[in-house]
């Protein structure tokens, strides 16, 4: 009798332990599977940065560019744009000599003519479509891979960028981007705008997705020559809304000296 009570302990005991390491095996499967997404995000990211060459931008103080960009049917910009890498400062010059800056978190204008919420648009969404690549791995910004999809009958990793609440001028706003697999290219970005406090319901209700082409690779750093904008939802793109030009990189040392107080302050 003792003899057979023996027995059933072990046995229970054994039930036990093989139970208990399974559980664990479980438990590190789950991790190791979670740590391989995270690291593949983590690596999508340097890779993008990588080919965008952003040791490259990070060495000088700023970068313009020329951009001309109709939406609508109505040119939306035609001018300059000059910005520090980080994006802290930006300073847009439109053709007829209006102009709008960023400046630390501040709005200003200089023009009668410029219409205030055009020029706070302008001032930081053109500016952030060109940097869009060098933005994704700054502070606040959230990061999930969501896998491969079709664009064209061409496969593209895409993921999803969003933004901790308090980030930037529009936190609710966010992006799915397409990368190319072989240049690790930024494609494609699908996006919606919530800026000026706009509903994020009502803004996935209309998404747009901004398609970059016609690549210049023989400069300082990389960058798409033309933009096309259409409309986007669960992943398929439709109709054309719109397309710009980007033309005459420019990396400088120096962000161009700014007096403030020959600008109106429309931060508020």
């Amino acid at each position: 009798m003792k003899n057979t009570s023996f027995v059933l302990i072990f046995i229970i005991f054994t039930i036990i332990g093989c139970s208990k390491s399974k559980n664990n095996n479980n438990a590190e499967n789950n991790i190791n599977t979670s740590n391989d997404i995270e690291n593949r995000v983590l690596t999508l990211r340097d890779s993008i940065q990588n080919a965008y060459k952003m040791d490259e931008l990070k060495v000088k103080n700023a970068l313009s560019f020329d951009l001309s960009l109709t939406f609508g049917g109505k040119e939306r910009f035609n001018g300059e744009v000059v910005q520090t890498p980080s994006g802290s400062k930006v300073k847009i010059t439109y053709n007829n000599g209006n102009q709008a800056l960023y400046d630390d978190g501040q709005f200003y204008k200089k023009g009668d003519s410029l219409n205030t919420r055009a020029a706070r648009f302008d001032v930081l969404t053109w500016s952030y479509f060109y940097m869009l690549p060098y933005k994704i791995k700054d502070p606040g910004v959230n990061w999930e891979y969501i896998g491969i999809k079709s664009m064209n009958n061409k496969d593209y990793q895409v993921a999803k960028m969003t933004f901790a609440p308090g980030t930037g001028d529009a936190p609710d706003d966010w992006y799915y981007l397409y990368i190319d697999p072989e240049t690790k290219f930024i494609h494609a970005a699908s996006y919606i705008v919530t800026f000026g406090g706009g509903d994020q319901n009502e803004a996935e209700e209309d998404p747009h997705a901004i398609i970059y082409s016609d690549f210049k690779i023989d400069g300082a750093i990389p960058y798409a020559q033309s933009w096309k904008f259409t409309s986007w939802k669960d992943f398929e793109f439709s109709d054309e809304l719109g397309f710009a030009q980007v033309k005459d990189i420019r990396l400088i040392d120096e962000y161009p000296k700014i007096h403030l107080n020959e600008y109106q302050n429309i931060t508020d």
